[in-house]
């Protein structure tokens, strides 16, 4: 369930009895501690909600620069075919 992590410090939080209930009924179903599923619930708030930093951003499309294979060009892409007119003058 938990993705490798820095090393664990201790953090006092405050939970509404209700939210505490269905952590615990969670945990007991999933075989997980609660503050497991406080960690998974942080971890998918700061990759989801708030999102990926700017730098995570451009270190991530670096690394993806050649990766793909190129598409293939559709028809608007292609180069002009020397048999048909073309409206720009050249052809």
């Amino acid at each position: 369930m938990e993705a490798q992590m820095d090393t664990l410090v201790r953090t006092h939080l405050l939970l509404g009895r209700g939210q505490k209930r269905q952590l615990r009924t969670l945990g007991a179903a999933r075989h997980a501690s609660m503050a497991a599923l406080v960690r998974d619930a942080i971890d998918h708030y700061l990759r989801v909600v708030a999102g990926p930093s700017p730098d995570m951003v451009r270190r991530e499309a670096r690394a993806t620069v050649g990766v793909l294979p190129p598409e293939p060009l559709s028809e608007e892409q292609a180069p002009p075919d020397s048999s048909r007119p073309s409206y720009w003058g050249q052809g």
